[in-house]
């Protein structure tokens, strides 16, 4: 009975209060006010998310002490940079991203800055900023093109990946989280079908993938996840590609949304495949 319980507070934490929350603010916000759509969208991401993850991991002290207690205040910058720049040009944008970057890879990184030689240090967050500039610089060219909302189902997709090799990994922590970013962006999904002018701009996809990344710095450097499912989790991301193709740009918004959610479980398959593989012999999670 009690572990049937737990099961039942975990599902509820993780998956249930990030969802409503997701869907609540978003609808909320979309109709009770005149704020942009896509703030609406960015805020309830991430207070569906933060609703979650303190749901598992409680609230502790400011500034936290556990390294992974900062995922939540990583969405902070880009929703308050992108909100201002929403309206501003390419070049703008451009410069609130390279500001995000450093904002929170510094916050995902500093914690563990001992554990580095300079050299190291700055080669990891040089590669870090370029990767997650490499995806969003394509989830945004992608956005130009493509009606914005099967991006919230892209959002689940690779937020669950980033979960399941997180957790076969020896990372519940961390899987939890992603698990909550899954489901307040499902939350989001659904809201969209109540209120179709729901979408995900720059600011939203901005919030996103900033939490995208420090669940996956987290997930590698924290959690020691092998390089191999985090790297895949990393490359389902561009399953968004598939949006610029020619033929699914005519195609119903469920042919093209099916096809490029499928793209991006392929690789999360691969990683799970390759856990599942090299599962350690016995069943302890190391964080």
């Amino acid at each position: 009975m009690q572990s049937n319980q737990m099961v039942v507070e975990q599902l509820l934490n993780t998956a249930a209060y990030p969802l409503l929350t997701g869907a609540a603010v978003s609808l909320a916000l979309g109709k009770l006010t005149r704020i942009p759509r896509d703030a609406a969208v960015a805020v309830a991401l991430l207070a569906g998310f933060a609703v979650g993850f303190f749901a598992v991991s409680g609230f502790g002290e400011f500034p936290p002490i556990k390294v992974h207690e900062w995922l939540p205040y990583t969405g902070l910058p880009p929703l308050i940079l992108f909100l201002v720049c929403s309206k501003q040009g390419q070049k703008v944008q451009a410069i609130a991203a390279l500001v995000v970057v450093a904002l929170v890879f510094w916050l995902d990184f500093a914690p563990i800055t001992h554990a580095f030689s300079v050299p190291a240090l700055i080669a990891w967050l040089i590669g870090s900023a370029i990767a997650w500039l490499g995806l969003w610089h394509v989830w945004d060219r992608s956005r130009d093109e493509q009606p914005r909302r099967e991006f919230f189902l892209l959002f689940v997709v690779i937020a669950t990946g980033v979960s399941l090799v997180s957790v076969l990994d020896g990372g519940a922590v961390i899987g939890q989280a992603a698990g909550s970013l899954a489901a307040a962006s499902g939350g989001i999904f659904l809201a969209s079908l109540l209120q179709p002018k729901l979408e995900a701009g720059s600011a939203t996809i901005a919030v996103f993938l900033c939490l995208f990344a420090g669940l996956l710095v987290n997930a590698y450097h924290y959690v020691e996840v092998r390089p191999l499912p985090v790297a895949l989790a990393y490359c389902a991301g561009f399953c968004v590609l598939l949006l610029k193709h020619g033929g699914l740009r005519e195609a119903s918004f469920i042919k093209r949304t099916s096809l490029t959610c499928l793209a991006g479980l392929l690789p999360i398959i691969i990683a799970v495949i390759f856990l599942l593989m090299n599962a350690p012999v016995d069943d302890y999670y190391d964080y």
